[in-house]
């Protein structure tokens, strides 16, 4: 759910386990407006698939009735889990005088199920997920009416440093030069049957110090119908502020296009962040990490940075996946190891016999602070010693 806990109606046969409902609507209008919902949707996406027992349902909600009204459904699927999933439209025609009436609502839901891991119960947590996008209703439609006549933005922007995702501030102003990405790829599509001209605007703004840093332009191009262009924009540019401990600077890429272009679309932002610690991901985890079965209770799992300065390790943040009945609620060790020829060497420290902790949020840290602060230079290793053959669980981001 929205604070990151399995529902407390989860099963491995079949829940409820999401809504998304609209706002109430007017949709007083006579019989023939012409009034269609469309949206497309996406079983998996970067998560785990629904299986052909799960289902995405849409609902009309008549004020007349009371009551909400099934009218479609789309099954899960076995398709191989690394299968390409793409998206599909569905065109739902409104012209019943049930749903003609101010106060008409919406909404999606989808039956789940838990994976059946009897002998890993680790691996029981979030599932059977779907994607749906470009959710439109109006008037005057009719059933071809499928082409959204849209250029849009379609993928994040990711970190301008080489490696990390996040890194301290003192230790990017010592290795700028190393660690600053050459590209910014903006990956953008072209949902029209004609021919497009975009232009490419991007901007670096930093926060702290509240003014424009940087700004260029991508220039003009064409782009053809159904096409995706990943262009690879080059800032020319190092981030530079006067902050002492830390930094923040929004990065935002524009596509001005035609003027009957949806613009919510247009604009994308990513915050680069430079304060207190490293990271890889970008927040969110679509999936979990961990080794489990035979000989697990004597494994080790690390994960390698790099210090480009002498500095002082203080805390290890850790987003472990809530698993059913908490079945991942199991001693661990916390540990760091030197850096041996690029493996883990020599445990520069150990706290024993911790276990999975959480926020009551989703996709949210837990820090683990250290008793005893550690001196870091160079190549380092963070992780941890199983004590069981327990699948931990950790939050894996797949971007």
């Amino acid at each position: 759910d929205a604070t990151g806990h399995i529902n407390d109606h989860a099963n491995t046969f079949s829940f409820v386990a999401d809504h998304l409902t609209s706002r109430p609507i007017n949709l007083d209008f006579p019989v023939g407006s012409g009034i269609f919902l469309s949206f497309y949707y996406q079983p998996k996406g970067n998560g785990d698939p629904p299986q052909i027992e799960d289902s995405l349902k849409l609902e009309f909600y008549s004020p007349l009735d009371t009551a909400w009204i099934t009218v479609w459904s789309a099954p899960g699927d076995t398709l191989p889990f690394d299968t390409l999933r793409v998206f599909k439209q569905a065109m739902i025609p409104i012209d019943e005088p049930r749903f003609l009436v101010k106060g008409f609502q919406f909404r999606f839901y989808n039956l789940a199920s838990l994976s059946n891991y009897k002998d890993d119960p680790g691996r029981i947590t979030n599932c059977d997920h779907w994607n749906i996008d470009y959710v439109m209703l109006d008037k005057n439609r009719f059933p071809e009416d499928t082409i959204p006549h849209d250029v849009v933005i379609s993928k994040p922007l990711k970190s301008l440093l080489k490696n990390f995702e996040a890194m301290p501030w003192k230790q990017f102003r010592k290795v700028y030069l190393s660690e600053m990405g050459s590209f910014l790829p903006l990956v953008y599509t072209n949902l029209d049957s004609i021919t497009r001209n975009v232009t490419r605007n991007f901007e670096i703004f930093d926060v702290y110090q509240n003014m424009l840093a940087h700004s260029y332009s991508g220039g003009a191009f064409n782009i053809s119908p159904w096409e995706t262009i990943v262009y690879p924009s080059q800032p020319l540019y190092t981030f530079q502020s006067p902050g002492e401990d830390s930094a923040l600077f929004r990065i935002k890429a524009t596509l001005i296009t035609d003027v009957f272009d949806q613009k919510e679309n247009d604009t994308i932002t990513y915050d680069q962040h430079f304060d207190n610690y490293f990271a890889y991901d970008d927040g969110t985890a679509e999936a979990g990490y961990g080794y489990s079965g035979e000989g697990a209770s004597n494994v080790n799992i690390a994960c390698g940075f790099r210090s480009f300065i002498t500095d002082t390790l203080k805390a290890i943040d850790i987003y472990f996946n809530r698993s059913y009945q908490n079945a991942n609620d199991t001693y661990f060790h916390l540990t760091i190891w030197k850096d041996q020829d690029g493996l883990p060497g020599d445990i520069l420290y150990t706290e024993e016999y911790l276990k999975p902790s959480y926020a009551d949020s989703l996709n949210a840290f837990y820090r683990y602070m250290l008793k005893t602060p550690v001196s870091v230079d160079g190549p380092f290793y963070i992780g941890w010693q199983q004590t069981g053959d327990v699948f931990m669980n950790v939050g894996f981001d797949k971007n």
